[in-house]
């Protein structure tokens, strides 16, 4: 009788181990499930917004977005597309620089003079982000180049909750530390995206160096470099990064000479070789003397340029050259 009491203990204790066992092999596996998941959803995000549009800097930055209608009482929510609208003065001080008429003037060839006004209902104002008008069911967005024609407010809609659910999934990338996937980011279309993703890549310190070195090396990525130069700043005393940043300079000047006399190409590089130029000075490269004579030589014969940053930064260099 002893025996078979201590044989069914002993069968029971096996059960239990192995009903843990089970359990924690299936809970392990419903954790890779969906880091496997999230992974994909990462992915299918970016390829969907391959495509950069003018107002995606506009969702991602904003706190609040909404369509806004004037009222007597000023101008008032209509529809919420995303966050909450916490302070409406704030809101509605995006506004107030485009109240002026010719704030709002949009290039319009068909329109007497070429150019037209653009009313101010509805109003679509991203809180933190920048605005947007709506005539005729279309929507014309602000940026640096002015007013930008878009597709109709739906469409805009779709798009902005698109970009919303990108920086969405990219909030959680940033705060679960996975670099593999904020690399990813890194090589967005969107100007925003790739700052955000450079910022929180280089809060981690030395192991986004082999990311940043890759992305520096694509020549797909140039007009993107100088915004990963800027977080580079903090890996000065990196071994080896002097021979580097020589030969990024020599791979910049090439791009210069490729582009001239009228050097559009270096308009889209331009802050990249001002950063590199600071960045040799900051740690007195003694390598860099051959690209930079170059540079100066390359200086002399530009003609209606404005290259005042890049004489400034090669002056810098040679100051630190020459302190012992």
């Amino acid at each position: 009788m002893k025996e078979a009491r201590r044989l069914g203990r002993l069968a029971k204790g096996l059960m239990a181990l192995a009903t843990a066992g089970v359990l924690g092999l299936a809970f392990a596996l419903a954790i890779v499930g969906q880091g496997l998941a999230f992974d994909h959803r990462v992915q299918a995000l970016l390829a969907e917004t391959a495509t950069c549009c003018s107002i995606d800097g506009a969702a991602w930055n904003a706190e609040h977005a909404g369509v806004f209608r004037d009222a007597e009482t000023g101008m008032r929510l209509e529809e919420t597309w995303f966050g909450v609208l916490l302070d409406k003065d704030r809101t509605h001080s995006w506004l107030a620089s485009f109240l002026p008429e010719d704030r709002r003037v949009l290039v319009d060839p068909g329109a007497p003079g070429g150019s037209r006004i653009l009313s101010l209902e509805p109003v679509l104002i991203f809180t933190g982000g920048g605005v947007a008008l709506v005539e005729s069911g279309r929507v014309f967005h602000y940026g640096l180049q002015g007013w930008s024609p878009g597709g109709t407010l739906s469409e805009v809609k779709a798009r902005v909750l698109l970009i919303r659910e990108l920086r969405r999934v990219f909030d959680l990338a940033r705060t679960r530390g996975r670099l593999d996937l904020l690399e990813l980011f890194l090589r967005s279309p969107c100007w925003d995206v790739v700052r955000d993703a450079a910022q929180a890549l280089g809060e981690r310190g030395d192991p986004a160096l082999p990311i940043f070195r890759r992305f520096l090396e694509d020549e797909k990525l140039a007009q993107f470099h100088f915004v990963v130069l800027h977080q580079m700043r903090f890996f000065m005393e990196c071994p080896g990064l002097g021979p580097e940043l020589v030969h990024m300079l020599d791979r910049e000047l090439s791009a210069v000479e490729r582009s001239a006399p009228y050097l559009r190409g270096w308009r889209l590089r331009y802050g990249t070789t001002e950063l590199i130029l600071y960045s040799l000075a900051r740690i007195r490269c003694r390598d860099c003397r051959e690209p930079l004579s170059r540079l100066r030589d390359l200086l002399e014969t530009i003609q209606d340029y404005d290259e005042t940053r890049i004489r400034e930064g090669v002056a810098e260099l040679e100051r630190a050259l020459e302190t012992p």
